[in-house]
């Protein structure tokens, strides 16, 4: 792969609505954007999100009665997932010793100095002291893996579509029916749509001249 290859690749993307159904990402190369998701940053490498794959039609049909956002992108699309989100990540929940000792294996003497160092930046340095700013933060989180995501199908020349356009509530009542998700601890943050667009777009992608959105100082 050249380097010309990545800026082709973000000019080609664009935000299908209309996906053919009849095209099927293989599990390979699927599999291949959850691991990009995977190896994705995160703030503190707490990795404060996972990814619910909803294939499911009945599941996808309830989940359209509140997406407006997503209407035709769920009954067309590949695959479509929800990026969940943990709302308690403090450095006294479960789930920060979990993510540190088990799965970065720190020793005592190392958790210790990284809970002292999250508890400060938790209480003042970036404020996540109620529910509200750990989910903003989480999401925020998510939104880097689902772009990494976004970027890697491009040069696999597969579709995608990011999706905000739905009711958190509702969604999360459905996923928590099916068992997917837990919504004392996580919400959903975005929903995206995988697959092959139906035609090409009819219009060219416009952005503002790159003097308009880069300055140095």
């Amino acid at each position: 792969m050249e380097k010309k290859d990545i800026i082709v690749a973000s000019q080609w993307r664009t935000a299908i609505k209309d996906f053919d159904y009849t095209k099927k990402i293989t599990d390979e190369d699927f599999n291949d954007l959850l691991k990009i998701a995977q190896y994705s940053p995160s703030s503190f490498g707490l990795e404060p999100w996972r990814i619910v794959v909803i294939q499911n039609k009945t599941t996808r049909d309830s989940i359209a009665q509140f997406a407006s956002g997503a209407q035709r992108q769920l009954a067309s699309a590949s695959h479509f997932v929800a990026f969940i989100v943990r709302k308690d990540i403090t450095a006294q929940s479960k789930y920060f010793e979990y993510i540190n000792k088990s799965v970065k294996e720190m020793t005592d003497e190392t958790f210790e100095t990284f809970y002292n160092t999250f508890s400060v930046f938790q209480s003042s340095k970036f404020d996540l002291n109620d529910e509200r700013k750990r989910t903003d933060w989480a999401g925020k989180q998510a939104y880097i893996a689902l772009g990494n995501m976004m970027l890697a199908a491009s040069l696999l020349r597969i579709d995608s579509c990011p999706i905000e356009g739905f009711i958190p509530f509702e969604v999360e009542k459905i996923l928590e029916k099916e068992c997917a998700i837990n919504t004392n601890v996580e919400r959903v943050a975005v929903m995206a749509a995988f697959g092959y667009r139906k035609e090409e777009p009819i219009s060219k992608k416009r952005r503002r001249p790159i003097s308009e959105i880069v300055s140095c100082i």
